[in-house]
């Protein structure tokens, strides 16, 4: 039964991807909020995992292909394009390295790292005009308050009823533990429980939080409708509340961080002394609500992010440079890649997108990565500079704010090889390029019906017969 449902929706996404691929784009960022609780329920089989991919992801670049677009539509800058090639290029190479553990590795590798790049150049012709730019990030944002209430929900269940209990009610004993990491809690004065809303962990829960506030500041600052403004407002209230008590440490330093980043470039003064008073505010009353210490989060998160900095980071950076200059090759620490082998221990992971980039490329991928980030951040910063004051200004702040933050939470985690990251992270950069371009174009006249144009015709016509000269019947006109 579950192939004949999947044969069916298979069927129906690619009939409206094939007749228009915009729509694809669409599809892909409308159904991020629900694949994970797809996987988990079905128990992470082969074919859910990679769901979201042969419905929709595939058909959307075979219609893109075979559809095609103006060559000048979306052109994308050689500074973004080169650092990007030089990594494919590496990530490729490095799939005949000797010390992979099987071509299958290798393949789960280079699909983690290259698959969802071509997002960047269709993203970049997707957005032709101001209304394709507005349609896309209200998509981004209007299912937003599905996982953050699903993951709401989960906590107070948790605390009513115990954790392992509220998960499991949800997705299956074995599936909860896995999404919770064995159903882990912090003590906090009270108890912060990491839940993974409809994700396959809390990791891709907080990456959506994190990744959804970069539209819901773009939707309430630049969109023109006055409903979806309050609506952005909305959204982020609760992706704040969402993410404090998501059980992902790391929420407590990148949210306000990514927050009030965005609005010191986008020069909100008096916005970004509003939400400087604001998210300490909700950071109190959210975790006060549960039954947390405020303080003992703040001094526990501190002495964590202290200890990742000076210790984990750094070491697993020098660990992986000594160890591996020349990398292992492509998939070899990747964590996906644990679902072709029968055992991880082959793999050699490290927390960090820094230090696994060595593991798998060597010190000449860290390089090419490294000129991708540069690469985005510039463009985004010279976007914002070309949209300040416009329209689109704040919304080049937030994609500025988003890169200048990702190179940061790389240091630990791996966002890159997780949803969205690895989907919004190219198309924001799209956006980005894109936006000085929408911002520059002159709105055209609108174009005349024929009724429109037969009428000018027919007044242009009299205006015309009233002007000439009328001879007597009979007589000729006098020669000059």
């Amino acid at each position: 039964m579950f192939y004949i449902i999947f044969g069916l929706i298979g069927a129906v996404t690619l009939a409206i991807i094939l007749r228009r691929w915009q729509h694809g784009v669409l599809l892909l960022v409308l159904s991020l909020p629900f694949t994970g609780a797809i996987i988990l329920w079905t128990k992470g089989s082969a074919l859910t995992i990679l769901a979201k991919d042969i419905l929709i992801v595939l058909p959307l670049y075979i219609s893109f292909a075979l559809r095609g677009f103006p060559l000048g539509t979306g052109r994308l800058p050689a500074s973004l394009v080169l650092p990007i090639l030089a990594l494919t290029l590496i990530v490729l190479l490095q799939m005949g390295n000797p010390s992979i553990a099987g071509l299958a590795v290798a393949l789960v590798g280079a699909k983690t790292w290259l698959f969802y790049i071509p997002l960047l150049a269709i993203t970049a012709a997707l957005l032709r005009s101001d209304e394709d730019l507005t349609r896309l990030l209200r998509s981004m944002v209007v299912l937003v308050p599905v996982p953050c209430v699903v993951g709401l929900v989960q906590y107070f269940a948790s605390s009513a009823y115990g954790h392992e209990d509220a998960i499991t009610a949800f997705y299956g004993a074995d599936a909860a533990a896995a999404a919770t990491q064995g159903f882990s809690s912090f003590d906090y004065g009270g108890t912060l429980y990491r839940l993974p809303s409809t994700f396959v962990s809390v990791a891709h829960y907080f990456g959506y939080i994190e990744h959804s506030l970069v539209p819901a500041y773009a939707v309430l600052r630049c969109d023109p409708s006055k409903a979806w403004r309050r609506y952005a407002v909305m959204v982020i209230l609760l992706l704040i509340a969402a993410g404090f008590l998501s059980g992902a440490r790391s929420a407590f330093i990148f949210v306000p961080l990514l927050l009030v980043l965005i609005l010191v470039i986008d020069r909100v003064i008096v916005g970004a002394m509003t939400w400087v008073a604001i998210i300490p505010a909700l950071f109190v009353t959210v975790l006060g609500l549960a039954g947390i210490d405020p303080l003992v989060v703040f001094q526990q998160v501190q002495d964590l992010a202290q200890l990742n900095a000076k210790g984990l980071v750094l070491r697993s950076m020098i660990d992986a440079m000594r160890d591996y200059p020349l990398g292992l090759g492509t998939g070899m620490s990747t964590i996906a890649a644990r679902h072709v082998l029968g055992a991880d221990s082959q793999l050699v992971l490290f927390e960090s997108q820094f230090a696994k980039t060595v593991a798998e490329l060597g010190l000449i991928g860290l390089a090419a990565l490294l000129a991708v980030f540069v690469a985005t951040l510039v463009l985004a910063w010279r976007g914002r500079q070309a949209t300040a004051g416009l329209r689109w200004g704040s919304a080049g702040a937030a994609f500025a704010a988003y890169y200048i933050v990702m190179p940061l939470h790389a240091l630990k985690g791996w966002p890159l090889d997780w949803e969205p990251a690895n989907i919004y992270f190219w198309m924001f950069a799209a956006m980005g390029v894109m936006l000085p371009r929408l911002s520059q174009r002159i709105p055209q006249a609108p174009r005349a019906t024929l009724q429109q144009l037969w009428l000018s015709a027919r007044a242009a016509r009299r205006g015309q017969a009233a002007s000439r000269p009328v001879s007597a019947p009979g007589r000729l006109r006098p020669s000059l």
